[in-house]
């Protein structure tokens, strides 16, 4: 047991952790007749993919991390999720009623800033039959890890194998209302910048998986807190915002975009033809390419592009990325993203890419593509590469 604190103790929490004591504190009990509707303020949109798990117990909290490929949107703040706890019986209440189990999802602004809070999910579950079919999709999630929580407290987290489709989207419950309001972290620090929701539905847990959590971490609870005049909101929506149908509505637009951009280009690129061939051009001859790029008729479709590219998740990379907008290599997402957004509209350092491969030290070469187009031109720069070329799926 960790000395810095203990669920029993939590009247003591505010001698060395004064914000505990402080008024925006979670758990509360949620009052469903004071809530006020929120719906069209408060969407939510979920986007969780699958991940690795790994656990470790810490102060009788058995915690969960996740990978950080997954994200959630609540009113226009991306977050991304992070890890989960799970107590018994639940802290939250709804209309002074316990639950059996309470899961809490917490989902941070960047995945190594825990401390600066974010949104935390509340979902209760009951304890079901003796056994469940993994046909229950939470049964099947519960059923990968639950004995493989350790009972003694640990200070490394421990990789537990699960299915390849293993994340938290298999515990939602099939309606999707929920409550939301403004509280803390509901153990040491307390800090006061976590947003609750408070799922609405009540799921499922077998007997055996209940009882098997239970006789380990029975009442690793913080009793309720005051809600002192905060106010409580609910959103009745049975379904998330699809990401799914979003994410390709926002493709679709930037490639009608792109498109329209396109066109007014080729236009005025026919109708100053006569301007060319004034000025001393000999030829004027129509390339036949998909568009201009790497050149400024691009920079609007380049703009419209960078958009789209700053709302995708990019996950951190363990092999560095030699970029053709400035030759150097990058490991870090944030230059990956701004350098791609970067490329449509300007130069490609080719030559100077393939120097800098050399310079790291890389020797070998996988070409993927058609006749061998690459290959030649790299062997133009250097003779120094080991270079294999697959042009067919025989080739490989």
């Amino acid at each position: 047991m960790s000395k810095n604190w203990a669920y029993r103790n939590y009247l003591k929490w505010k001698v060395k952790h004064p914000t505990c004591d402080a008024k925006n504190q979670s758990p509360i009990n949620i009052d469903t007749s004071i809530v006020a509707d929120c719906r069209q303020t408060c969407q939510l949109e979920v986007d969780y993919r699958p991940s690795k798990c790994h656990i470790m117990n810490n102060n009788r909290t058995p915690i969960i991390k996740f990978d950080p490929n997954s994200y959630i949107i609540f009113r226009n703040e991306k977050m991304i999720l992070h890890s989960m706890t799970m107590h018994t019986p639940s802290m939250h209440t709804v209309n002074g009623e316990f639950y059996d189990l309470e899961v809490q999802i917490y989902h941070t602004r960047t995945p190594r800033q825990f401390n600066d809070g974010g949104v935390a999910f509340c979902l209760f579950f009951k304890r079901g039959k003796e056994t469940i079919s993994n046909k229950n999709k939470a049964n099947y999630f519960f059923n990968q890890f639950i004995n493989e929580i350790p009972s003694e407290e640990t200070k490394i987290e421990k990789e537990i194998m699960v299915g390849e489709d293993w994340n938290p989207n298999l515990i939602f419950p099939k309606t999707k209302s929920f409550f939301y309001y403004q509280g803390s972290l509901p153990r040491p620090p307390c800090k006061e910048n976590w947003t609750w929701i408070v799922f609405e539905e009540v799921g499922i847990i077998s007997k055996t998986n209940y009882e098997a959590f239970e006789l380990v971490f029975e009442n690793n609870v913080r009793p309720i807190r005051a809600r002192n005049g905060r106010e409580i909101f609910y959103n009745n929506s049975v379904n998330f915002i699809n990401s799914k149908a979003k994410k390709k509505a926002r493709v679709q637009r930037a490639i009608t975009e792109l498109k329209e951009i396109e066109k007014n280009l080729d236009e005025e690129i026919k109708n100053n033809k006569d301007l060319f061939l004034k000025n001393n051009i000999k030829k004027f001859i129509e390339l036949n390419v998909s568009a201009a790029f790497h050149s400024k008729y691009m920079i609007e479709a380049q703009d419209a592009l960078s958009k789209y590219i700053n709302e995708l998740n990019f996950v951190e990379n363990k092999i560095k990325i030699i970029s053709n907008y400035d030759a150097e290599a990058y490991s870090d997402t944030t230059s990956i993203k701004k350098n791609l957004q970067k490329q449509m509209a300007n130069q490609v350092n080719w030559t100077n890419s393939i120097i800098k491969l050399e310079e790291i030290g890389e020797r070998s070469i996988l070409e993927i593509g058609p006749n061998k187009v690459l290959s030649g031109l790299i062997n133009r720069i250097s003779k120094n590469f080991d270079i294999k070329s697959i042009d067919k799926v025989s080739d490989l």
